[in-house]
C-alpha cells in the first residue's frame, strides 16, 4: 500500500469532454499543486452521493483556505458514469471526476478491495490522499466503503495543518571529530 513520502504513480485515468473520451495521466494533474486525491467506491452510491461528497462540495472554501489546489475524485467507473454523476451534484464543477474503471491506480495505491456484499465486486476503498507535487504528505484510508470517517473536509483541513505544522526536513548532521 502506498505511504506518505511515497511518489503517486502517474497512471492512466479518463473524463469525458464534449462528448469524447480524454484519458489524462495522473502526473499532469498533480505537477507543482497540492492535490486532495478522494478515493470513492463507487458513483451514484448512496454514502459517496448523499454524504460524502456533499460534505467535500460545501466544504470546498475551506479546503481551498487550507492550501488545496485541485480535488480529484477517483472511482473505479466508467467516464461517461463519472461525467453524470459530477454533472448531477451542485457544486461540483470545481472538482474533477476522474474514472478509474481499468483500476489501473486502485492496484497500483493498494486501495483495491471486493465488496460483494453490496454488489460492488472489485472496487475501490474509501480513501483520501494529500499530495505535494504528486509525492504524498498525507494518507487516509476508511476502515469501511460505508464509512466516512477520516476522509471528508474536516480530516482534509486537518492533514493541511499536520503538514503546515510539520517540522520541515532539515540537512543531515555530520559529526565532527
Amino acid at each position: 500500500m502506498i505511504r506518505q513520502g511515497d511518489r503517486l504513480p502517474d497512471t492512466p485515468l479518463a473524463t469525458v469532454a464534449c462528448g469524447q473520451l480524454v484519458e489524462i495521466p495522473l502526473g499532469d494533474l498533480l505537477a507543482d499543486r497540492t492535490v486532495a486525491i478522494v478515493g470513492l467506491p463507487g458513483a451514484f452510491t448512496p454514502v459517496c452521493t448523499g454524504h460524502h461528497l456533499p460534505l467535500l462540495i460545501h466544504s470546498r472554501a475551506r479546503l481551498t483556505a487550507a492550501g488545496i489546489d485541485r480535488i480529484l475524485c477517483v472511482a473505479p467507473d466508467n467516464p461517461w458514469a463519472m461525467a453524470a454523476w459530477r454533472a448531477n451534484l451542485p457544486g461540483a464543477e470545481d472538482f474533477h471526476f476522474l474514472s478509474d474503471a481499468n483500476h489501473h491506480l486502485i492496484r497500483a495505491l493498494g486501495m483495491a478491495t471486493r465488496v460483494e456484499s453490496l454488489h460492488l465486486g472489485t472496487t475501490s476503498r474509501r480513501w483520501l490522499v494529500i499530495a505535494r507535487d504528486g509525492v504524498v504528505l498525507r494518507l487516509r484510508v476508511e476502515p469501511s466503503v460505508l464509512d466516512v470517517t477520516c476522509t471528508g473536509p474536516d480530516a482534509a483541513v486537518a492533514m493541511m495543518d499536520e503538514v503546515a505544522t510539520a517540522p520541515a526536513p532539515g540537512p543531515e548532521l555530520a559529526l565532527v571529530g
